[in-house]
């Protein structure tokens, strides 16, 4: 039997490892307070050693190592995903560009600098300028999607983009159509794990302009045509939409809202609605807006990332109905967050200086590292390394390695 999250965090934040951090005055009376509330943490610790209850140690957070960084890109970096073998990393930047990386042999000095080729293999460029193409690994790991966008938005055209495949041992696209597979739409945001389902945002941002809703679409990958669309405004950007890990349910946070929405992909109406909980510091009562959102591997479960709580809240994935959650005190509040592919680690950052990666499974408890600005949070296939993408400026992909991967 394993402690509830909550009363971890508990002990954590009394404790030795000070992960959680509530709000704290330096007044003699709150010192007694915390002194009290040791002693009785204390008490309520061998209890539980009496009752037989295991109780989980977490050691104190180690810190990440940085092994290697790739670096090329011109602008921001907007989409990462690595190949089914974890050998090969795609991103897409606003430079205009989607670029292949070879994970390097990752041997000291780390970390690792990978200098981005100027060659036709390692770059696609993009039809548009300050416009990188969606790209997305179909579910065999070998064949990566490309939606190259032929038209932006506007409030008087249509946009457009063209879909691909390409073959990422010869970068070279796999059998052609003899007309190229166009769709109608704004710009790609996520395929679902099965590689069937897009999620798109619509192609004109007229309907933003006269209701304050963006329409959000779903299309089928195979033919390029629209299979119906889901009402509600634009996602966060980061973590703000998550398909189910069986492709049958959707997660949308919505901008500004304070709920989020789980769609079906094959009825396309939202049958659960989840709502973090409020939570007080000191005087203050934050309403629980969400920022980022994440289906947990096994499906049961979704993690909700939320900034102004300083907390990730979780929610039963079918009912809606909260479980537990992780506060993180005065660090300020995560934004984006993912789960490893075996559900055993949850990686969460924000707009502090401080990345998390909790073993949920596991004892080595927590590890972190010093990031700025973290915006893309993408863990390997094997689950062993973590890219990071920032707005920091470098423009540049870093990958951490977790603490039992050395």
């Amino acid at each position: 039997m394993q402690m509830p999250y909550h009363i971890i965090g508990i002990a954590v934040g009394i404790g030795t490892a000070r992960l959680i951090r509530f709000r704290e005055s330096r007044s003699a009376a709150a010192c007694r307070g915390r002194a009290a509330i040791r002693l009785a943490f204390g008490a309520l610790l061998a209890l539980v050693a009496l009752l037989g209850v295991p109780v989980r140690a977490l050691a104190q957070p180690e810190e990440l190592k940085l092994v290697a960084e790739f670096r090329g890109h011109t602008a921001d970096i907007w989409r990462l995903c690595f190949s089914g073998d974890g050998k090969t990393l795609v991103t897409s930047s606003h430079d205009g560009t989607a670029r292949f990386w070879t994970i390097p042999e990752l041997k000291e000095p780390l970390p690792v600098i990978v200098e981005s080729a100027k060659d036709d293999k390692t770059i696609i460029h993009g039809s548009l300028p300050r416009h990188g193409p969606f790209v997305a690994f179909l579910p065999d790991g070998k064949t990566l999607l490309v939606a190259d966008t032929l038209r932006a938005v506007s409030s008087r055209n249509d946009a457009r983009s063209r879909l691909r495949l390409l073959d990422v041992a010869t970068r070279k696209e796999i059998n052609p159509p003899k007309e190229p597979l166009e769709a109608k739409v704004g710009f790609f945001l996520d395929l679902s794990p099965d590689g069937k389902t897009l999620l798109a945002v619509g192609s004109r941002d007229l309907g933003v302009r006269e209701t304050g809703q963006t329409r959000l679409e779903l299309w089928d990958r195979k033919t390029g045509k629209m299979l119906g669309h889901l009402s509600g405004r634009l996602p966060h950007y980061g973590s703000g939409h998550a398909f189910s890990p069986d492709s049958k349910r959707v997660a949308i946070v919505p901008t500004h809202a304070k709920e989020v929405s789980v769609w079906d992909v094959k009825s396309r109406t939202s049958n659960v609605t989840i709502t973090p909980s409020a939570v007080s510091f000191g005087n203050q009562v934050f309403a629980g807006m969400p920022d980022g959102v994440a289906f947990a591997p096994d499906g049961n479960r979704v993690a909700v990332a939320c900034r102004d709580t300083r907390s990730v809240q979780f929610f039963d994935a079918e009912s809606g109905d909260p479980t537990n959650r992780i506060r993180f005190g005065r660090d300020r509040g995560p934004q984006v967050l993912t789960y490893s592919s075996d559900g055993r680690y949850l990686a969460v950052a924000g707009s502090s200086t401080t990345m998390w990666i909790w073993d949920l499974k596991g004892a080595t408890g927590a590890a972190m590292a010093k990031v700025m600005r973290p915006t893309i949070l993408v863990f390997s296939p094997s689950g062993k390394h973590l890219a990071v993408v920032c707005e920091d400026g470098s423009f540049s992909v870093r990958l951490w390695a977790l603490p039992d991967s050395k």
